[in-house]
């Protein structure tokens, strides 16, 4: 404190937080807190009634700090939070928030000025190491995802080879949709390598990918029909996106299976997401000859569907299927509460296929 300052502005002085001092015009110390003294390591006999630069262990950038502070009482402006970064003689690196301001006080000659050092180096510390294991934490996770997707690739790949050894048609179609599921799974997981680590998927390219691979697959099975997809952009996180997918490849697979049978105009099967007041609404429409759920493929076990339906639920959506001669439309509406909820029962969906597919495989 300064010498003979009354005892209660001395109680108030040492009672600030941070280091504090008072200088005067020509940056004489007149006061100094405790907080001050404990900062660098000094006492009152080094502090007061020395030049503010002059005092040892203090501030060393003068040329860059004393223009302001000389500022401040001449011109009557404020300092607020310049970040000084040095090593200190006695304590070493720190980093300081330095604040100033112009004062008038009648114990103290002429105009005087507060200068306020807060130690900002423990937050600082803190940053710097979020920020590292923020660094490192998406680097692993990008490489999870990565190394997911490759385990995805070589499972669809191995699918692929067996069911070249099945001579069962009908083992063929189980494992050829069962290898359908696992690619959708694998672009997920291709879009969480690439795109940003936020949590969420940006749906267009995602559904896009999806169906884009049916079309190779399902084209090649049952030629002559087009797809078309129209989704307005929506992010959603990564179990909505799960769900939603496995939605799209079932409807979309069913629909480049059995609409165009038999049917000799060249078809077509439009997908549309279209954003609206109360949610979501996904549809599949097909031109094709329309299914009768009565009249389904007696080989079909009904797993998509039963997909779908759960999936569905998972997502508190409301799905509406209606078939005739003019083809078939699916549609889906998805609540926009459930696309920002977290849905962390839908892995149990791979426990309701690992129950069914030793009886799918007979």
């Amino acid at each position: 404190m300064g010498r003979g300052e009354p005892l209660e502005y001395r109680d108030i002085v040492n009672s600030m937080p941070h280091a504090l001092v008072i200088v005067d015009q020509n940056l004489i110390v007149q006061i100094a807190n405790l907080e001050f003294y404990k900062l660098f390591n000094l006492d009152e006999q080094s502090v007061l009634g020395q030049h503010f630069f002059d005092v040892k262990g203090n501030l060393a950038s003068e040329k860059d700090i004393r223009p302001l502070l000389e500022a401040v009482i001449a011109h009557d402006i404020s300092i607020n939070r310049i970040r000084l970064e040095q090593t200190f003689p006695v304590i070493g690196r720190r980093v300081l928030n330095l604040a100033a301001n112009r004062i008038s006080h009648d114990g103290l000659p002429g105009d005087s000025m507060v200068i306020v050092l807060q130690d900002v180096t423990q937050a600082r510390m803190v940053v710097e190491t979020t920020a590292e294991r923020l660094t490192r934490t998406r680097a692993s996770i990008v490489e999870v995802n990565h190394r997911v997707k490759n385990n995805l690739a070589s499972i669809r790949s191995m699918l692929r080879i067996e069911a070249r050894n099945v001579t069962d048609s009908a083992s063929q179609e189980v494992m050829e949709r069962i290898g359908l599921r696992v690619e959708s799974m694998a672009r997920l997981y291709e879009m969480l390598t690439i795109g940003e680590i936020d949590g969420t998927i940006e749906i267009t390219p995602y559904f896009r990918a999806i169906c884009d691979t049916i079309s190779e697959v399902a084209n090649s099975q049952t030629p002559g029909w087009a797809i078309q997809v129209d989704i307005d952009p929506l992010k959603v996180d990564t179990d909505a996106a799960i769900a939603l997918g496995a939605i799209l490849n079932e409807l979309v697979t069913n629909a480049a299976k059995y609409a165009f049978l038999g049917q000799q105009d060249i078809g077509s099967i439009e997908v549309s997401g279209v954003s609206g007041p109360e949610g979501y609404c996904l549809s599949v429409v097909d031109n094709g000859t329309g299914i009768d759920r009565g009249d389904a493929d007696p080989k079909s076990t009904g797993m998509g569907m039963r997909l779908v339906d759960f999936y569905a639920r998972s997502l508190d959506a409301t799905f509406q299927h209606d078939s005739g001669p003019g083809g078939t439309t699916c549609r889906l509406d998805i609540p926009w509460s459930a696309l920002k909820l977290e849905h962390d029962d839908l892995y149990l969906a791979t426990d309701v296929l690992s129950e069914d597919l030793p009886r799918r495989l007979r």
